[in-house]
């Protein structure tokens, strides 16, 4: 830098795809996209949020204008922003303004609520959307993931990076006494089985937790997954 003189510096910024993974665990170890997590990013500057958004069922969240590392003005191995995933807390969620683009991938609060099937208001009562797999209201806003998020200069537009997240992935296949897959079981919705196809139907299992509560997860296909925090 020359004093008095004006000098040009080129900020670099570029749009990305963030990808919330699960814990690998199992043999061979298996990673699965996490739905329904807040992702956030912070400029490691002033603390401020500059992205917002909802994972949706690839896990992924498209993020606008993150600067690149360059070394001509950062530091190598210094971040200029930092990442955070967390579970969903309606109440900060749903009031979010979301990007045009978040909703467009499907990438907001509105949009998970929707997909899930959850109505806004039933009765007169808001309904909440929360982080599949969790407990409602007690664990909301847990934060399973924050650190410095580095992007090369050799990164390219819409790029995507994986993130893995303190979060793993139950797997639960419900069995009747001699073994046989229950929800795997067709049912045919008349007398006569070949006058009518066959459907398979979703069936109940009743979870308790270590502080009581009881809670029914829909299990369909024979296999479905569950998140534990």
């Amino acid at each position: 830098m020359t004093p008095g003189v004006v000098n040009v510096v080129y900020f670099p910024l570029i749009d990305v795809n963030v990808e919330v993974l699960s814990t690998p665990v199992g043999v061979p170890a298996e990673q699965y996209p996490l739905w329904g997590f807040a992702v956030s990013v912070y400029s490691v500057v002033t603390g401020q949020e500059m992205w917002h958004a909802i994972t949706n069922s690839s896990g992924m969240v498209y993020v606008m204008n993150l600067p690149l590392n360059a070394s001509y003005i950062q530091p190598s191995g210094k971040a200029y922003v930092m990442l955070k995933v967390r579970t969903i807390s309606p109440a900060t969620d749903s009031a979010y303004q979301y990007s045009p683009v978040s909703a467009e991938y499907g990438q907001t609060y509105s949009a998970y609520q929707s997909k899930l099937g959850i109505p806004s208001q039933y009765q007169g009562q808001t309904l909440y959307a929360y982080t599949l797999g969790t407990r409602g209201p007690f664990d909301e806003d847990l934060v399973v993931y924050y650190g410095q998020f580095s992007l090369p200069m050799t990164t390219v537009c819409g790029q995507v990076f994986p993130v893995t997240v303190a979060v793993e992935n139950l797997h639960i296949i419900v069995t009747d006494a001699k073994l046989n897959v229950l929800s795997s079981q067709p049912v045919y919705p008349c007398a006569t089985p070949s006058y009518c196809p066959s459907f398979y139907y979703n069936v109940s299992l009743v979870l308790v937790d270590c502080i009581g509560l009881v809670r029914t997860t829909r299990l369909a296909s024979g296999i479905s997954g569950l998140m534990i925090i």
